[in-house]
């Protein structure tokens, strides 16, 4: 039997997010600077516990649970002025409360046969989460002042449960398995509006989200002397509702859905010899929206360029298709790879007009938007350059295309919205270097740059970091002092430009990317 206890915690001040936008619009609406600055205090606290038990030399039970606990309390202000002579607009204040929380109750069994790499997995999950928001803000402005207030509880409750079976072969392996995820979250949404309300009304008090999905796969390894050949399904049976208050008078249908997915992967390996290997893939994955995403409430830290998910909101579906070539040599290698990727149902955010109101507002609601690809090529390198440097990095570079697409917005009144297709050459590279030192010191630089990049309505500028990390071994080995500081030159924030219907939009978040940490760890 083993035992295991862990827990850890955190107490931090931080910026959450420090960003700057302008919006110029050409309908005649005056145009605005905003400053949207949220300083967090967080308090993060971490407890595991479980054990190991070893039945005999076959059978292993694994039963433990996590517990997590947050409470952050964030403080924000977002002044608003006129671009034309420097004049307040508004001043925006908030101070939300937030306490999150999950549990997990885990349990997973293994079966060793008696042939080596022959195993029977089968593991049990239970989460639940829950998130209790209080959000009272603040407007004033020349028109007046006014306090509201909302206050957001949303449980997600997700049910795991699968089985993984492998088979060793003569030249290979038989993979099987089978996987079932239940998932619910239910929200509850009450307002509490003030004199000179933004608080929408309209919305309803509630929404349920209800997520099935079946699956299972097979996958079939072949290794041989020249050739390896892995080729694999996995095959899905999904069904999504959403209920939704019937009060709620934007979003009035209960969005239910089902589909059944074929998800295939194929990779083939030819060993021209030890040193050198040609390889092709294909797969194809999906990627679900998540919660806040779906969410049909809006969060009014910024209410005029206001936040809201979209409940209608679909996955979005990826096919690869790569082709890679990989040689190594005394002391590196280098692996050079070109790909093509297909996009499905992309969900990205689209920002849109709102003309309801005369308070210039701009809503930004994720939406599916067609298709899209990358087609490129990567190169990833590693060196050994003396006995005390060593050197990895990596350049990748591709054409991104995102085709022409129009749709319409529901929230918070019918917002038609189109962009023609866009297609831009783009790259990037990472860098890094790890010395050994003198004095039992290691010494670590590494760079990261994402060159500009286009998004459906616009574009996303550039960005860098360069970080260095150092290590010193003390106290006899027992020991280890870290210093790391990341994004030296403070270039790592984001930057992004938005041609709407009738205004453009750029950003800067200068989120806190400049951090210091000094570490120091003991074994006993």
């Amino acid at each position: 039997m083993n035992l295991f206890l862990q827990t850890d915690g955190i107490v931090r001040k931080r910026v959450n997010s420090n960003e700057f936008t302008t919006r110029i619009y050409s309908n005649g609406n005056p145009n605005i600077n905003s400053q949207f600055l949220e300083n967090r205090t967080q308090e993060l606290y971490n407890i595991k516990a479980g054990l190991d038990w070893f039945i005999d030399d076959s059978n292993k039970l694994t039963l433990y649970s996590l517990f997590q606990d947050e409470y952050h309390i964030d403080r924000g202000d977002v002044p608003y002025d006129f671009i034309s002579d420097g004049s307040r607009k508004r001043l925006w204040s908030w101070a939300e409360d937030e306490n999150t929380r999950f549990i997990n109750y885990a349990g997973n069994f293994t079966h060793n046969f008696k042939q080596v790499g022959h195993t029977l997995d089968v593991g049990f999950l239970y989460t639940k989460g829950g998130e209790d928001e209080l959000f009272p803000f603040t407007d004033t402005s020349d028109t007046g002042n006014s306090t509201d207030e909302t206050h957001l509880l949303v449980d997600e409750i997700v049910t795991d449960l699968n089985v993984d079976y492998v088979k060793p072969l003569r030249s290979g392996r038989i993979e099987l398995g089978s996987k079932v995820e239940i998932r619910k979250i239910p929200i509850s949404y009450k307002i509490n509006p003030g004199t000179n309300s933004v608080l929408d009304p309209n919305l309803g008090e509630w929404s349920e989200y209800n997520q099935d999905v079946y699956a299972l796969y097979a996958n079939l390894i072949h290794e041989g002397e020249k050739l390896d050949i892995e080729g694999g399904l996995r095959v899905e049976q999904t069904t999504i509702n959403y209920d939704i208050d019937p009060a709620n008078i934007y979003y009035t249908k209960n969005d239910a859905y089902n589909y059944f997915k074929f998800f295939p992967n194929v990779r083939l390996t030819l060993k021209a010899d030890k040193n050198n290997k040609i390889s092709a893939f294909y797969n194809r994955r999906i990627d679900r929206p998540g919660e806040f995403e779906l969410r049909p409430f809006p969060k009014y830290d910024d209410p005029e360029i206001l936040k809201t998910g979209n409940p209608y909101l679909r996955p979005q579906f990826t096919q690869t298709f790569e082709l890679a070539y990989k040689t190594k040599w005394k002391g590196g290698s280098v692996y050079l790879a070109g790909f093509y990727r297909s996009i499905k149902d992309i969900f990205e955010r689209i920002f849109t007009n709102d003309n309801t109101t005369p308070n210039t507002i701009i809503n930004s609601i994720p939406q599916n938007l067609g298709k899209g690809s990358n087609l490129g090529f990567e190169i990833t390198l590693e060196q050994t350059v003396t006995n005390n440097w060593d050197v990895n990095g990596s350049f990748n570079w591709y054409t991104n295309k995102i085709n022409a697409f129009s749709g319409t917005s529901i929230y918070p009144s019918p917002q038609p919205f189109y962009f023609d297709e866009s297609k831009s050459n783009t790259w990037n590279f990472k860098l890094n270097n790890n010395i050994t030192l003198p004095y039992k010191m290691d010494f670590q630089l590494s760079a990261v740059y994402y060159a500009p990049n286009i998004i459906p309505q616009g574009k996303v500028k550039e960005r860098y970091s360069v970080d260095f990390g150092l290590k010193k071994n003390v106290l006899k080995d027992k020991g280890e002092i870290k210093l790391s500081a990341t994004d030296l030159l403070n270039t790592f924030g984001i930057k992004k430009s938005i041609i709407g219907d009738g205004f453009n939009l750029t950003s800067t978040n200068y989120y806190e990317t400049q951090v210091i940490t000094l570490g120091m760890k003991y074994k006993f």
